[in-house]
């Protein structure tokens, strides 16, 4: 070969890292990709084309193991931005520790990598390393304060402790260095949603977008704002744009999810959140909410083939099977799986909370205090109380005057949540968080009286809760329940959000099986709908109180 065909090759070389460089500047990744594929033909061994050619790669798709292999037999030859191509996949794979190790490598290199700056203190930040990141933040911004990615860096962290006016410079500084720089960054756009101006976010994405069509930072940012304002129909329209563009987070689909409902596309809703990855409860609950929305729009059949499905995906898990089984109204004879149970108390209990202590709402407090008065149990006579099921501890007030001067108020719920509510009354004695049968199991001839309200609606059978109750009392002590009122022959049955409604004749019988004399029985309004919707229906209750005799044989 002459020299001059040696120069025309260099030029030729040249031309074609030029051209492979230009296309990924433009994002046109699978042409660069190919790209590189013709100059590494030509030179199999060179890092640099080989680490450019997987830069292009992970644009389009995730890296994967064989990626991370290659790269890290081959570190030692690795220049600055595989480093950083490596630390930012361990990142989004949750190897904080590995990541930090190429970032830092990346900075020994070139210390005002800003990407990589940018990387470190993200990493930083997700480790809880505050004092680290401060200190590497103020080492870093008087060197890098003229770029406008530091700058909208500076700014989320100045956010994340209330400095909003400082936000606020800072990203004003940012816009005058490089405004259609800074209108495509994520920090950004986190820092207007923190701090409520939503509207801006939509006027600047909007912006953005004549720019650049297809960044993700930029729907992502469009479908949180119009969520916030209430334009579910932009807000859909945004998260199917961003599904296009980027795989969806678990977070992500749950949002879209949530503006489906709103929209009352609980189809579109349903399959979204059953591509959701492990089954867990931040999984369960929503899609037993879109299950009964589902169910309360009158798409029963849906309904119904949506949680068939649901089951057979998932067939040893209790909680789905049990809210299954009360979708498609099939019978069941076991009490609700105590994780179902714990699991809605503890998520319902400040809504219930809320209904407990309206008094045009909830009328549980006033049948027991009738209850208690045709009893005519003695107002300060130093009685054991439990209150079985406390909940937020509605109860409380009426339970204490029996319990005047000397005796005790005890309170017993599954949710701990609901545990904390009641605590912050201040009307018990004790509170201790457990399932009413093992409690009343430990108990021995404890108690005057026991009161169940709103408790026993997720057991079936009555006779052994009865019989662990009774145990628990007193010779002449007294148990106050209530039960959801069936009105039809059967002797219980499911309700479709898990609840069992009891005949007032099963209940007399069960009570009878447990050798408990019944004293008194009537029915009444338990709850009272108040949202004006024509389809509701107050949700009526029996209340009985029955008496463990002195004379019975234990």
């Amino acid at each position: 070969m002459t020299e001059q065909d040696v120069l025309e090759k260099q030029g030729t070389d040249s031309a074609k890292q030029a051209r492979a460089v230009g296309l990924f500047l433009l994002k046109r990744y699978d042409d660069a990709i190919s790209a590189y594929d013709e100059l590494l033909k030509q030179d199999p061994e060179n890092m640099v084309f080989w680490t450019n050619r997987m830069l292009c790669s992970a644009q389009t798709d995730f890296p994967d193991t064989l990626f991370i292999n290659v790269m890290l037999s081959n570190e030692q030859f690795l220049p600055a931005q595989g480093d950083l191509l490596l630390a930012e996949t361990f990142f989004q794979m949750q190897g904080n520790d590995e990541a930090l190790l190429f970032v830092n490598r990346v900075l020994e290199k070139d210390p005002d990598n800003i990407d990589a700056c940018v990387l470190k203190a993200k990493i930083l930040d997700k480790i809880d390393a505050s004092n680290e990141l401060f200190a590497f933040m103020k080492s870093i911004y008087p060197r890098l304060m003229k770029d406008e990615r530091v700058l909208c860096l500076m700014a989320f962290f100045a956010v994340t402790f209330w400095n909003t006016r400082q936000a606020d410079y800072l990203l004003k500084k940012a816009l005058k260095i490089n405004r259609n720089a800074v209108l495509q960054n994520d920090f950004f756009y986190t820092c207007l949603a923190a701090t409520d101006k939503e509207d801006d976010v939509v006027v600047c994405a909007a912006e953005a977008l004549n720019d650049r069509k297809d960044n993700p930072v930029i729907w992502m940012a469009l479908a949180n704002a119009y969520v916030v304002l209430e334009q579910y129909d932009m807000a859909n329209d945004a998260f199917d744009m961003l599904s296009r563009l980027s795989a969806l987070s678990d977070d992500m689909k749950m949002e879209w999810a949530n503006v489906l409902s709103k929209q009352k596309e609980f189809d579109r809703a349903f399959d979204l959140l059953s591509q959701m990855k492990a089954t867990s409860d931040s999984l369960f609950l929503p899609i037993r909410s879109n299950l009964l929305a589902m169910y309360e729009a009158g798409l029963w059949d849906k309904a119904k083939e949506k949680a068939f499905f649901w089951r057979s995906e998932n067939p040893d898990n209790p909680d789905i099977g049990y809210t299954v089984a009360a979708i498609l109204k099939e019978s069941w004879m076991q009490p609700a799986p105590r994780s179902f149970v714990k699991l809605i108390c503890d998520v319902d209990t400040f809504d219930m909370a809320e209904r407990s202590f309206k008094e045009n709402c909830y009328f549980g407090t006033s049948l027991l205090d009738e209850t208690l008065q045709v009893l005519k149990l003695p107002v300060a006579r130093s009685l054991h109380v439990l209150d079985a099921g406390c909940g937020a501890g509605a109860a409380s007030k009426i339970l204490r005057d029996f319990t005047r001067p000397d005796g005790v108020l005890d309170g017993v719920d599954i949710s701990r949540a609901a545990l904390e509510l009641s605590d912050n009354l201040g009307g018990y004695d004790r509170l201790e968080e457990a399932d009413l049968l093992d409690f009343f199991r430990s108990c021995t001839e404890k108690y005057d009286l026991i009161v169940c309200l709103d408790s026993l609606y997720y057991f079936p059978d009555l006779t052994n809760v009865f019989e662990a109750a009774k145990k628990a009392l007193k010779p002449n002590g007294f148990l106050v329940f209530t039960v959801l009122a069936e009105k039809t022959d059967k002797v219980y049955s499911l309700t479709v959000d898990g609840k069992f409604k009891h005949n007032s004749l099963y209940v007399s019988n069960c009570l009878k099986k447990a050798a408990l004399s019944q004293k008194y029985q009537t029915e009444g309004i338990l709850y009272k709908d108040t949202d004006d919707k024509k389809d509701r229906e107050d949700i009526n209750c029996y209340i009985f109180a029955a008496r463990k005799e002195n004379n019975v044989n234990q």
